[in-house]
């Protein structure tokens, strides 16, 4: 029981599968188990041992970043430099930019730490898991009109109803299931027959949760994310989801009528106030003190600053990236979001598969917290920027995973054993450890083969000559027959038949799994 313990602590994927369950985690430990330090300090404490396996990983594997390793080290350079220049409140620029900085590390273990294209799927699925359960208790929170607070409805409302479940507010909550729904869909199109109908719930479950936040950012982040997709793939199906969003606004009464509220004039006047465009009007307003590189980490906008300061929150990471960093600092986030979406937009479209389907869910749903972030300081909460940044990370990833067929880029769980695909490694019950018995087997096998071939006789060599035999060998068998005779006798060993070329060519096909030839 010791050992099974400590080979359980010892593993990587224990701690991987810790931070998938962060919100949960989190939850229990600042509400229901409270515990002094451990409960404010266990999130960074289990990034800090994931990020150190995943440099491990590194060391191990020599992966590199692709091409988001420019701007993210200029991003990062650009925060190292604000700490040194602002050495005189050293203690806010620490804070502010751990704040910004500190979970962009769960991109390494999403990049570095998996292997197999298994192990994402197995992440994926425990991702959408979560959130389902997330998202269950924000409808039942719905169902039950569970009391929220005045600040989170709009004056001319009646009665208001928002799911919040387990996280900070409707709008995170919104936004966990505009990163997450996508996936869900993306399992229960391709995921195993057995498993499909567990996603087709879980999409279920995690769109109605959308729904029932009431966050409008998060509906137009999801729409605006799903549509942008499908104009950049196939423009019909954009046209069918544009009359699909747009019949959802007008017919379903918990869409349509926070959209009426939003452009009359009452919340319009309310916003312009003390609401947001008020305070992304302060935020240009702070930036043009200090155009080119802001106030500073941590001195606007967000946590940090309504700490230290007592500004309020933006209600936009990036107006909050623009009064902290100014042009430069937001110029720079900006140029790291793009080549992000891009790296993953490329890698989407080279997948065959489930692989497609997969990245793609990945993809649409960072790219619905990148739009929602305009709205929302997003990435001020840590689970939400952990999964953002890990997810990211994975989609990166998934042209170096193993265990995909050569040329096609995916191997579809539907048509392999019921694990998914199985790496060249890991084909042998043994893995790496028996590619040589898997090798001598596999020789003696297509020896079989060919040793039930007639001996060559060149007037009786033909595709005739092999019978009972399946369609591809006898396609081959006549190859071999075409081939045959056109050598001369100086080419040919004494014992050279039509076994031996045979033999030669299953194996050249089998892409070398049989290294042992006969002759």
């Amino acid at each position: 029981m010791l050992a099974k313990a400590q080979a359980l602590l010892f593993r990587r994927y224990t701690w991987l599968y810790l931070l998938l369950c962060f919100p949960v985690i989190d939850y229990v430990l600042r509400n229901l188990l409270p515990l002094p330090v451990i409960s404010s300090l266990w999130d960074e404490g289990l990034l800090l041992v994931v990020t150190v396996i995943a440099l491990w990983r590194k060391l191990e594997t020599g992966r590199k970043l692709p091409e988001i390793g420019k701007p993210m080290a200029a991003f990062v350079t650009l925060g190292l430099a604000y700490l040194v220049f602002q050495i005189h409140d050293i203690a806010v620029s620490v804070e502010g930019f751990r704040a910004v900085y500190q979970y962009i590390l769960a991109l390494l273990a999403g990049f570095f730490l998996l292997e197999h294209r298994n192990d994402a799927i197995r992440v994926v699925r425990t991702l959408v898991v979560v959130a389902a359960v997330v998202g269950l208790y924000g409808i039942a929170q719905w169902v039950l009109a569970v009391d929220v607070p005045a600040s989170w409805c709009d004056a001319s409302e009646g009665v208001c109803r928002r799911a919040f479940s387990i996280v900070q507010s409707p709008n995170v909550l919104g936004s966990y299931m505009v990163l997450m729904t996508p996936a869900a869909a993306a399992l229960a199109v391709k995921d195993t027959p057995r498993l499909r109908w567990l996603w087709i719930v879980s999409a279920l479950i995690l769109l109605a949760a959308l729904v029932c936040t009431g966050s409008r950012g998060a509906w137009l982040a999801f729409a605006g994310t799903i549509g942008l997709l499908l104009m950049l793939v196939n423009r019909k199906l954009f046209i069918t989801f544009l009359i699909a969003a747009v019949l959802a606004a007008v017919f379903v009464p918990q869409i349509s009528s926070r959209f009426e509220q939003l452009f009359s004039a009452e919340y319009l006047e309310k916003s312009s106030n003390d609401g947001r465009i008020a305070r992304w009007l302060g935020s240009y307003d702070m930036m043009r003190n200090e155009p080119l590189f802001g106030l500073g980490l941590g001195r606007y906008g967000g946590a940090v600053g309504n700490r230290h300061f007592g500004t309020t929150y933006v209600d936009s990471y990036y107006f909050k990236t623009l009064a902290e960093t100014g042009m430069v600092g937001l110029g720079v986030y900006l140029w790291l979001m793009f080549v992000l979406f891009r790296s993953g937009f490329r890698i989407w479209r080279s997948r065959r598969g489930q692989d497609f389907f997969l990245c793609g869910g990945l993809l649409a749903g960072l790219l619905g917290v990148i739009l929602h972030n305009a709205v929302e300081n997003i990435f001020e909460v840590p689970f939400m920027n952990t999964y953002f940044w890990l997810m990211a990370g994975m989609l990166l990833s998934f042209p170096l995973l193993k265990g995909e067929l050569p040329g096609a880029g995916i191997a579809n769980p539907d048509d392999t054993a019921p694990g998914g695909g199985v790496s060249r490694d890991d084909a042998a019950p043994g893995g790496a450890a028996d590619r040589e018995g898997a090798t001598n087997a596999g020789g003696a096998a297509l020896s079989g083969v060919a040793s039930s071939v007639p001996p060559y006789d060149p007037q009786r060599v033909s595709a005739a000559a092999i019978v009972g035999r399946p369609a591809a060998d006898a396609a081959l068998s006549a190859e071999t027959a075409a081939d045959f005779p056109r050598m001369t006798e100086n080419d040919r060993c004494p014992d050279m038949d039509a076994n031996f070329i045979l033999h030669t060519r299953h194996t050249r096909l089998l892409g070398g799994a049989a290294v042992e030839t006969r002759g």
